[in-house]
């Protein structure tokens, strides 16, 4: 799966009628082009170009005719985004920008009247991986997921179901280096743990190992791979059990306790019910990390007659079985937080299009996939937002900051919290989160070398994992361009 900006990535089930335009007069504007193979260079007729221009919902669409061309005339002046893809139900090439991203980050082309704009786009030819699943015996297996996971980009990753032939075949991925993995659905819940089975199939990476590591990478350069097969490994199951208080630690029968279990790059979880007493148990999980949430009363549970509360547990099994654990819950909170730039002259400007702003708030100490723990909300547009039935101690982030700004300090009550853990109680004093963005940051270019560069990888990976810390890094000094 590649993790697009929001309206990039949402295809549309039945693409309307593009709204009729204006006749063209000398001071309207024009965007054109070609949409080519990137390897053959050969145009792509039939792909669908979107359109946005920034400040409106509604997007132009247009198709390419059969040399790859497009047009769009009587155009307002203004900013104007977009995306290109293979068309409707068409997966022949990895959906791409209109306007790729410049040295200043911005996708986006500005259009003055009586501009018009020559934009080509050439697109990455997609391709795909067959894999057959089979047991130690050599059958086929049905119903196992197989996934496909980028070794360079945490972002990409395909996911699709054997049939009963034990094959599937994952497809629309772009070139590069993957690991390919199969799992079965891990647990389960059970009242009685004495009939849990203790063997099943595990998670089994191509050909046949349980650790990621030791997979062999499958290249995708300019043709699909057929013939993978994956042979699943059997191993020893646990079971997890426990007990669930509510704030004042009373055993807490009326609550809802959900069992989520991570597979790299996705989750999935379940619900368990608890017994008279409170308790849970959760059997035939393998070894690895999971996550317990509980909770009781609130909105969404009218019957409890009681404050929301919430609990949450990390969870790692790695020989033997976890009975006794406790899961205690907490009183919630509702925080009210806004979003506001550094100086007001210089308004925050998004491309059109573009998911909104997301500030999040991550379990402090806690370093789960895929972000377990981690409570969101969505920024409005004047830079509003809501956490709703927040607890705990919580480290505050804001997630697709527009390239060009950062986040210069998040305040709490008066004091600065970035990268602080700031513990949020009931009770409170309800005051609002600040998060304070600004472009005023240093500009730091450099390169990186290394004497010699090994075959196994280690100068892109460490400079990858450089430009990674640097990417993140939330306070930017202002200071003069650095060269290291």
């Amino acid at each position: 799966m590649i993790l697009l900006p929001l309206a990039f990535a949402v295809a549309l089930a039945q693409a309307p009628e593009p709204p009729l335009a204006p006749r063209p007069s000398s001071d309207t504007c024009e965007i054109r082009g070609r949409v080519t193979d990137k390897e053959t260079g050969r145009g792509i007729a039939r792909a669908l170009v979107r359109l946005n221009k920034a400040g409106e919902s509604d997007a132009l669409m247009t198709g390419t005719d059969d040399d790859g061309k497009y047009e769009f005339k009587a155009l307002a002046p203004g900013r104007y985004s977009g995306i290109v893809d293979a068309g409707q139900f068409r997966t022949t090439y990895i959906p791409a920008p209109l306007v790729p991203f410049d040295s200043t980050g911005r996708p986006y082309v500005v259009l003055r009247e009586g501009e018009k704009a020559d934009i080509n786009v050439a697109l990455q030819r997609a391709l795909a991986i067959t894999v057959r699943v089979v047991n130690e015996w050599g059958e086929p297996l049905a119903a196992v997921g197989v996934s496909a996971y980028s070794t360079t980009n945490a972002n990409i990753f395909h996911r699709r179901v054997t049939d009963d032939r034990g094959r599937v075949r994952l497809f629309g991925i772009p070139p590069g280096r993957y690991i390919v993995c199969a799992a079965s659905d891990r647990v389960s819940s059970s009242a009685d743990a004495s009939h849990a089975p203790r063997e099943r199939f595990l998670r089994t990476c191509y050909p046949s190992t349980a650790v990621d590591a030791q997979a062999e990478v499958v290249t995708l350069e300019r043709s699909d791979i057929e013939g993978l097969e994956i042979r699943m490994r059997r191993g020893r199951t646990f079971t997890v059990s426990g007990s669930v208080l509510d704030a004042s630690g009373v055993k807490a029968p009326g609550g809802s306790v959900s069992f989520a279990q991570f597979d790299r790059n996705i989750s999935s979880s379940f619900g368990s019910p608890l017994d008279a007493e409170g308790r849970f148990t959760i059997v035939d999980v393998p070894a690895g990390e999971y996550a317990i949430e509980a909770a009781i009363g609130g909105p969404g549970r009218p019957e409890d007659r009681r404050p929301l509360e919430r609990g949450f547990q990390p969870v790692r099994v790695d020989a033997s079985d976890i009975e006794g654990l406790v899961v205690t819950m907490a009183k919630t909170v509702d925080v009210t937080g806004r979003i506001v730039t550094e100086d007001p002259a210089v308004p925050l400007q998004r491309p059109a299009g573009y998911a909104p702003l997301f500030v999040l708030a991550r379990t402090a100490g806690e370093q789960l996939p895929m972000g377990e723990g981690t409570e969101s909300a969505v920024a409005s547009e004047d830079g509003g937002f809501v956490f709703t039935g927040i607890f705990g101690r919580r480290i505050i982030d804001v997630a697709n900051v527009p390239r060009g700004w950062y986040v210069k300090s998040i305040r709490y009550r008066g004091e600065e919290i970035v990268d602080i853990p700031t513990e949020f109680k009931a009770g409170q004093d309800p005051s609002e989160l600040e998060v304070i963005l600004s472009t005023h940051g240093a500009i730091v270019t450099g390169r990186v070398r290394y004497p010699r560069i090994r075959r196994d990888g280690a100068y892109f990976k460490r400079a990858a994992q450089l430009r990674r810390r640097l990417a993140h890094s939330k306070h930017v000094p202002t200071a003069p361009a650095t060269t290291w």
